[in-house]
């Protein structure tokens, strides 16, 4: 397929589009011409532009990608933002008896971050690969990752890690099948952040037992580690790389990992 992606007009589905990260990528496709529409599970009435979508739910993503074919188009563009972190807990501990079931990682809290942050990406890149399919058009996906996924194993986050390094191998196999109809598949690994995954009217979904947090200083302490500015990342540094990703005619199946430099230096952990 020799027809070329082009941001300028297109349709762009942004999952977890009401998040932090999510509204820097929207504003940015925006500034580039895009079209861009918010697809989230934290939908609050009379929003424009914002499809409610459990992304988890196969029948969910199919509604709202039938929602906005008949609104906006069939998208060219997609953006998987929608992730839930799980908390931060434990696979072991030294507490034991009752305590130890108040911060181990609960059976329904790993069913529920692998099912938002692998099946459910697999779920958005099927329907958005399907209409485009139908309509023998080109397109690209940039699903949003995690230095947690390979880079650094940070203990306590063994759920959401563990869905990270899944999405990561899942971006690679839909390249490699999407490639022949002309789709790019790209993922973009955040660092450390300065805004918590859930926004100020997002509940931290996904958690079902009490788990320590981290330190008061312990994001003080790692973003010293950062060779560029020293500093947290920021939404708006996540969505430049997602536009440049979504740019690259001849790149497909990479995971590019926008953390300032900081899985250079020290691992998380350090």
């Amino acid at each position: 397929m020799e027809e070329r992606m082009e941001i300028d007009g297109a349709v762009a589905v942004v999952t977890g589009g009401t998040g932090a990260i999510g509204q820097s990528v929207i504003a940015l496709l925006a500034k580039h011409g895009a079209r861009p529409v918010a697809w989230d599970l934290y939908v609050e009435g009379g929003q424009d532009g914002v499809i409610s979508c459990d992304v988890g739910s196969a029948e969910s993503v199919e509604a709202a990608m039938e929602q906005t074919v008949a609104r906006w188009g069939v998208p060219a563009i997609l953006v998987t933002v929608a992730a839930v972190s799980g908390g931060f807990s434990p696979l072991a501990t030294s507490a034991t008896g009752t305590e130890w079931d108040e911060v181990f990682t609960a059976p329904e809290t790993w069913e529920r971050v692998l099912r938002t942050n692998v099946v459910g990406v697999a779920n958005c890149m099927r329907s958005f690969a399907r209409r485009l399919s139908d309509a023998r058009r080109p397109g690209s996906v940039v699903n949003v990752s995690s230095i947690s996924s390979g880079p650094v194993a940070e203990p306590g986050l063994a759920a959401y890690s563990a869905s990270k390094a899944a999405l990561n191998q899942l971006t690679r196999v839909a390249a490699a099948e999407l490639g022949p109809l002309g789709i790019r598949v790209n993922a973009v690994g955040p660092g450390l952040m300065e805004t918590p995954m859930r926004g100020p009217s997002r509940p931290n979904a996904g958690v079902t037992k009490k788990s320590d947090a981290r330190p008061a200083e312990f994001a003080s302490e790692i973003v010293k580690h950062v060779p560029i500015e020293q500093r947290h990342g920021r939404g708006e540094d996540i969505a430049q790389a997602v536009a440049a990703m979504l740019q690259t005619d001849w790149v497909t199946g990479q995971i590019v990992y926008a953390d300032g430099g900081l899985t250079l230096r020290s691992p998380v952990t350090t």
